[in-house]
């Protein structure tokens, strides 16, 4: 069978040549277009950096669950939008914004009302195309002399694949007059056998007898650009049948869902659109198990991101493009490749010696699998042939495998089949560090997987910063199957299990992600584990340092308390100290707290050593001067306070309040003075109502006064504070600065 497909190739080889030297011209014109995103021409980059990257005058409005068709339209309406379309399942309006209003201010007026769950613009997206290389071998992808392919032969002696295998096309379309395509390509029966200018079957659209063209909004997907067609047949070639090449499937079908023009652009619109059309689809019964994705482009689109999680929930994977300006999707993400989904597999590039392409996107945590992407020849429209490059032409490589892993076995779900493109493909060193699973795709390694387990941490804090929660995610699986238990384990011995039951943080259960969430504790390395493997991730972990360099003085007979610091290392620290501390001062070991009732006058010199959980340690000296505390002087409190429980917004309350000298000596005349705050402690955001001047006070005498203030106008409705503060002005020298305030709780309604 290998001999024959060679043989075949070199007969054709000849009348290929002639096709792509014809077609030179206009590939070039593509390549030097600037809507045609991911090339390497930095001026171009530079140019849609310039440009706004979405569809103006349009936007995408979310409502919150529950909201009525009437009250959509009425917030429509108040804001003079119309709705253009409505993807109804997905509860997402596309709507026309009022003329005059940019995208920005349109995004803010919709944001400000309460039933609008998100408003975001409609994002351009654009294939993935790298200008051709004419000098790579045929088909080397499927099968070459370095193996540097994905051992499609291999495969074929297993499966070729079935016409009862549905995978959707969402590109520029497909030429589905191609006679290498034509045999492969999807028929909506009902549509082709029914009336014309009829929908048949009800679907909401009309004569779409080989998909849709959502782009310009009619039934006719046919390919004006190229793109689509090439990617369709490295997925779908027909095989075996003496013309052109073979794709990695013989026999399958091809749904085209036409969203991006002639010059490979488009919106996020037309993908939904696309998205729910082939979701429709499945539920009448269409086998669709896969879609292909050659695009990006755009900001993050929550729209987009809920049309591919519903693609889940009706057994359908998503397969998508890393993009192609060589960065890394864990820093920067390129949509819709780095969406956190379950049913979403990103596909990286690799050449014909199996390095990574060098302007392919990468990504450790972000993209799945390497798949052949420089110079892929395949079909293009007019009964052509020609070499592209880029992950659009890696993706349907992936986007094939799927469809064959199906064809072998129809009970296979979403979950199923991505777990053995994963599993089944070969270890390389370009794949290492720069995909989750380090792997190229190896189609018959997928097809007759055994015993091949892949472990990779997805999730997993950058710093920790203990006290805050986190969301912690590894991927264990062996071919098909999941595999459990998955564990983290910290380097103080704590253990957490990740669970795939698709509860809480976990998306999707058994599928092979297993997920937990964690509040952050300190340590220097987690290490997540299963019987697929295990791998540690480890933190800089800074040199530890005592950072307290002086403390406060403290008062014969007066309580004191002040705290020990420390940076670095990994906590929990342990304090001690050698050296002489106050008589009636203690040093608590765990928090590095000294308190107590200082009894003697002096000053007290201390070494004080910290030592982490690693034994690692920092010494530092100190000292404490302990002041007699016999000196004659006032103290002003407020002993008592009250005021009207309920008030109004601009209205007139009256506050009663006692100031008192607590004190051993006398106290001047002073100010006591009243704020209101939304908490009890007083700070400089709390507004001053009013004031009373408090006569001189001998010890132990007070003063009380009432005193009427208004409540700012235009205060909410809710929970405040009115406080006072004694010798507010801070003229008269105490015993005590830290018990001048008091606080009442009021009500304004």
């Amino acid at each position: 069978m290998e001999r024959d497909i060679k043989k075949r190739s070199l007969i054709n080889m000849r009348h290929l040549i002639i096709i792509i030297s014809l077609l030179l011209s206009t590939v070039l014109f593509f390549c030097v277009n600037p809507l045609w995103s991911g090339e390497p021409d930095i001026s171009v980059k530079e140019k849609v950096k310039a440009e706004k990257n979405y569809k103006e005058g349009e936007l995408l409005v979310k409502f919150k669950v529950d909201v009525s068709e009437e009250k959509k339209e009425k917030v429509h309406k108040n804001f003079g939008s119309e709705k253009i379309k409505e993807f109804k399942d997905l509860g997402i309006d596309d709507i026309k914004i009022k003329e005059g209003l940019s995208v920005e201010q349109a995004i803010e007026l919709y944001s400000t009302d309460p039933d609008v769950e998100y408003a975001e613009p409609d994002y351009i997206v654009n294939a993935q195309v790298i200008p051709n290389d004419p000098y790579f071998s045929y088909l080397w992808g499927l099968n070459n002399a370095n193996d540097a392919d994905i051992d499609a032969p291999e495969a074929w002696n297993i499966n070729t694949g079935s016409s009862n295998v549905v995978v959707a096309v969402i590109d520029t379309g497909v030429d589905y007059t191609h006679p290498d395509l034509s045999a492969n390509i999807w028929v909506n029966a009902a549509e082709k056998n029914g009336s014309p200018g009829v929908d048949d079957d009800g679907n909401g659209y009309v004569d779409d007898i080989y998909g849709i063209d959502t782009y310009n909004n009619d039934s006719n997907p046919l390919d004006d650009d190229g793109h689509g067609t090439h990617v369709s047949g490295t997925i779908g070639a027909v095989g075996n049948n003496d013309i052109g090449v073979a794709g990695v499937n013989w026999d399958v079908k091809i749904m085209t869902c036409k969203f991006l023009n002639s010059n490979g652009s488009g919106y996020t619109s037309g993908a939904i659109g696309c998205l729910e059309y082939i979701r429709n689809m499945k539920n009448r019964g269409v086998n669709v198990v896969a879609t292909n994705n050659s695009w990006g482009g755009g900001g993050y689109s929550q729209s987009l991101y809920d049309a591919i999680n519903a693609q889940r929930t009706q057994d359908i994977l998503f397969i998508a493009a890393a993009g192609n300006n060589g960065k890394d999707n864990d820093k920067t993400a390129f949509y819709p490749a780095s969406y956190y989904l379950p049913n979403l597999l990103s596909v990286a590039a690799t050449d014909n010696s199996d390095n990574k392409a060098s302007w392919s996107n990468y990504g450790r945590r972000s993209v799945y699998v390497g798949a052949p992407g420089v110079s892929i020849l395949s079909t293009i429209p007019n009964n052509g042939y020609s070499y592209y490059s880029g992950t659009s032409m890696a993706t349907p490589h992936v986007t094939g495998l799927a469809a064959l892993i199906e064809a072998q076995n129809g009970s296979r779900d979403w979950r199923a089949i991505k777990n053995l493109i994963l599993t089944g493909g070969d270890n390389k060193p370009s794949m290492q560090g720069n995909t989750i699973t380090g792997k190229r795709i190896n189609a018959r390694g997928s097809l007759a997987c055994v015993d091949s387990p892949v472990f990779s941490v997805l999730m997993y804090p950058s710093a920790i910063t203990p006290g805050t929660s986190t969301t912690l995610s590894a991927l264990s699986i062996n071919c098909a199957s999941p595999v459990s238990p998955v564990t983290v384990v910290t380097d103080t011995g704590t253990s957490i299990i990740l669970k795939d039951d698709g509860v809480s943080s976990d998306i999707a259960s058994g599928d092979g992600i297993f997920t937990a969430t964690w509040t952050i504790t300190d340590t220097a390395y987690l290490t997540f584990s299963s019987p697929a493997g295990s791998e540690t991730v480890t933190y800089s972990i800074s040199s530890l340092m005592i950072t307290t360099t002086s403390l406060p003085n403290g008062n014969a007979g007066t309580p004191y308390s002040a705290t020990l610091e420390a940076t670095g290392g990994v906590k929990p620290y342990t304090w001690s100290y050698t050296g002489s501390l106050p008589n009636g001062l203690n040093l608590n070991s765990s928090s590095g707290v000294i308190s107590g009732t200082p009894t003697t006058a002096g000053v007290f010199n201390f070494t004080a050593q910290v030592i982490d959980v690693q034994l690692t340690t920092d010494t530092h000296s100190l000292s404490i001067t302990i002041i007699d505390n016999n000196p004659t002087l006032p103290d002003l409190i407020v002993s008592s306070l009250s005021a009207s429980s309920n008030a109004k917004p601009g209205s007139k309350i009256n506050i009663s309040d006692t100031t008192a000298n607590n004190g051993t000596g006398s106290a001047e005349g002073s100010i006591t003075r009243f704020y209101f705050s939304t908490d009890s402690a007083i700070d400089g955001s709390d507004t001053q109502l009013g004031e009373r001047t408090v006569p001189p006070l001998s010890a132990g005498s007070s003063s009380s006064g009432r005193t009427s203030v208004i409540i700012p106008a235009g205060t909410a409705k809710g929970n405040y504070y009115i406080i006072a503060v004694a010798d507010a002005d801070k003229k008269i020298s105490e015993l005590n600065e830290s018990n001048n305030t008091k606080a009442v709780s009021i009500r304004v309604r």
